[in-house]
């Protein structure tokens, strides 16, 4: 079997990087190949439209976002569907600044540009929680792609804030920026397939990631000098001098960088869409009415328990 899934490098696509090195989708019989962007590219803005794409151009088959996102992006007729989810055990989003930023605390966030990946994580966890803090309309998010690209603009001077998320943050603080504000929800990803894929095709895929997520948890040392790897590969498309500042100062503190830790693979659940769908149509951020039983199929999730 072969199967097509969207590579975005590290923090959440660390458990299927593991996966094929270490021979677990082998083990289940599939053939995986990663699509993945150029580092020196920024994806769209436009997610919902961007991974339609991608599955109707047969670049993708499975993949992972936020769980916001994944509400987002289904709402397409039934192509996807939720097939399990996970949440990161110590990853929350950071806003960095300059040293020398006017920015002391998060109230002084009002009415300044901050970079996020709109349409993902960083864009639904920040806007979340910044309005518990800065009116609702004197937040201003924008885009700004992968976390690597939020943080060379930074290095460049192109933003007054970027949202970033481990290891990212910890290369920014290292480099001098400031944080200014961290959230307190976890990352939660949400595990998306094909529709016409079979229940034991996505079954064998969420096993093989489940075992790595446990291989990671039980050696996160043996997996570090890959997930240093990855990282120092994602400054490839940046100017030649601040790719040398980035690797530097990623090399003076690649001892306190820690392994990502996933959860255990779980069933999408109810309660959790209803929150989240909840306060997304609060805020006019879905594009069309959408069901839990339109959006989520956890038997594949569940012939693995039973």
């Amino acid at each position: 079997m072969q199967l097509r899934i969207k590579n975005s490098f590290i923090p959440w696509s660390f458990p299927e990087i593991v996966a094929k090195e270490e021979g677990f989708f082998a083990d289940e019989g599939i053939d995986v190949t990663f699509y993945a962007l150029d580092p020196k590219d920024v994806e769209p803005g436009n997610k919902v439209e961007w991974y339609g794409g991608l599955v109707d151009e047969g670049k993708v088959d499975a993949y992972n976002c936020c769980a916001w996102a994944a509400l987002d992006r289904l709402s397409d007729g039934g192509k996807n569907r939720i097939v399990g989810a996970t949440s990161s055990m110590n990853y929350a989003f950071s806003i960095f600044v300059p040293p020398d930023s006017e920015i002391k605390q998060v109230t002084d966030l009002a009415d300044k540009e901050i970079l996020v990946n709109l349409r993902t994580g960083s864009h639904y966890c920040n806007l979340r929680q910044l309005e518990e803090h800065v009116p609702y309309e004197r937040i201003k998010l924008v885009h700004g792609g992968a976390p690597h690209n939020r943080l060379l603009a930074l290095m460049e001077g192109r933003c007054s804030a970027a949202s970033l998320i481990s290891p990212y943050t910890e290369v920014a603080e290292e480099l001098g920026y400031r944080n200014v504000f961290q959230t307190d929800m976890v990352d939660v990803l949400a595990y998306i397939a094909r529709s016409n894929l079979s229940e034991k095709e996505i079954s064998v895929f969420l096993r093989a990631v489940g075992r790595a997520i446990s291989a990671i948890k039980e050696k996160p040392m043996k997996y570090k000098p890959l997930y240093l790897k990855i990282l120092l590969e994602t400054f490839g498309g940046y100017p030649k001098q601040l790719k040398r500042k980035a690797t530097e100062a990623t090399h003076r503190i690649e001892n306190s960088i820690e392994v990502v830790q996933w959860g255990e693979m779980k069933p999408y659940a109810k309660e959790t869409f209803s929150t989240i769908q909840g306060w997304m149509t609060s805020h006019s951020l879905l594009e069309r009415p959408i069901t839990y039983e339109q959006l989520v199929n956890n038997r594949p999730l569940e012939r693995l328990t039973s």
